[in-house]
C-alpha cells in the first residue's frame, strides 16, 4: 500500500471531478451519423452514431450504436445525449477554473452470445482539469427479441449463491494476476454486492466480468476482464437459449 499511498488524493481529486462532470444536465448538442452499417458480433446489423460536442474550454466525442431495436436504440441514445449533459454541465458549473481544456471521449464495443442476444460495453475517457486523464466504464445487455435489458439474476436458472461464487472465482483469479499488495483493494472490489458486479457483457462461450479501472487496482494497469465459461457458470443453470446451446451438457461437481 506504500507505493500508492502518495498517489490516493490525486486520484480522489480524479474521482471527484469526474463525478462532476458526469452528474448534471444540459441540452442535446450534435448528432450525425458517423459511420455507415457494420455488423454487431456475426449477425446483428448495426450503425455508429456520434454526439459531437465542441466549445471554448472543452470537447466530446461519444459514439454508439443503433440495434435496429426501437426501444434498445432509444435506450442507448438517451444514455449518451446524458452523458454529454452531464459533462458539460460539469464543466459550466466549475466556471473556469483550470486552465486546461476538458475532454470527454467514450466509445463502444459489442459482444454477442448469439444473434438475439448481445451486450454493449462503453469504455469513458475523460480529461478533468489540469489532473490528467480519469476512466470508466459500463456495461448494457439487451434480449433484442423483446428489447429487453438483462441483469446478471436473468441470464441463469439458479440465482441463489450466484454473487457468493462470483466474488470469490473473481478474488482468486485477481489475486493471482495482480498480486498480495492489492489484496485490501481486491477483496472490496469483489465483495458479493450488486455494483461490484454491474460490468458484465455477454459472449460466445459464456460471460466477461469487467472491474473498471481502479476497483481492484490502484496502478494504471487499466480495467481488469475475466472470462467465466458456460461450464463454470453450470451450477447456476445458465439460460442456454441465450447462448443457442440449448442441449449442451455439462458436469457440475457435487
Amino acid at each position: 500500500m506504500a507505493r500508492v499511498s502518495g498517489s490516493i488524493t490525486r486520484l480522489l481529486f480524479h474521482r471527484a471531478t469526474f463525478c462532476l462532470l458526469l452528474g448534471s444536465l444540459l441540452s442535446f448538442y450534435a448528432c450525425a451519423l458517423a459511420a455507415a452499417a457494420g455488423r454487431a458480433g456475426r449477425d446483428h446489423p448495426y450503425r455508429t452514431w456520434s454526439i459531437l460536442h465542441r466549445s471554448a474550454g472543452s470537447s466530446a466525442s461519444i459514439y454508439y450504436p443503433q440495434l435496429e431495436n426501437l426501444s434498445v436504440d432509444s435506450e442507448l441514445a438517451f444514455w449518451a445525449d446524458e452523458r454529454l449533459r452531464a459533462f458539460v454541465g460539469g464543466v459550466e458549473r466549475l466556471n473556469g477554473a483550470y486552465s486546461s481544456r476538458f475532454s470527454l471521449y467514450i466509445d463502444y464495443e459489442i459482444s454477442q452470445a448469439s444473434a438475439d442476444y448481445l451486450s454493449v460495453i462503453f469504455r469513458i475517457k475523460a480529461h478533468t482539469g489540469e489532473y490528467g486523464p480519469d476512466s470508466g466504464m459500463t456495461t448494457f445487455t439487451y434480449d433484442l427479441r423483446n428489447g429487453r435489458a438483462l441483469g446478471l439474476r436473468d441470464l441463469v436458472g439458479k440465482e441463489d449463491g450466484l454473487l457468493n461464487f462470483l466474488s470469490d472465482y473473481a478474488r482468486e483469479e485477481l489475486l493471482a494476476r495482480l498480486g498480495r499488495e492489492n489484496e485490501d483493494l481486491i477483496r472490496r472490489g469483489t465483495a458479493p454486492t450488486e455494483s461490484n458486479f454491474a460490468c458484465f457483457a455477454l459472449s460466445t462461450s459464456g460471460l466477461d466480468i469487467f472491474f473498471p479501472p481502479y476497483q481492484v487496482d490502484f496502478s494504471s494497469q487499466g480495467e481488469q476482464r475475466l472470462r467465466l465459461s458456460l461450464e463454470k457458470l453450470a451450477p447456476f443453470r445458465p439460460r442456454l437459449e441465450i447462448w443457442n446451446r440449448r442441449h449442451a451438457r455439462f458436469a457440475v461437481s457435487p
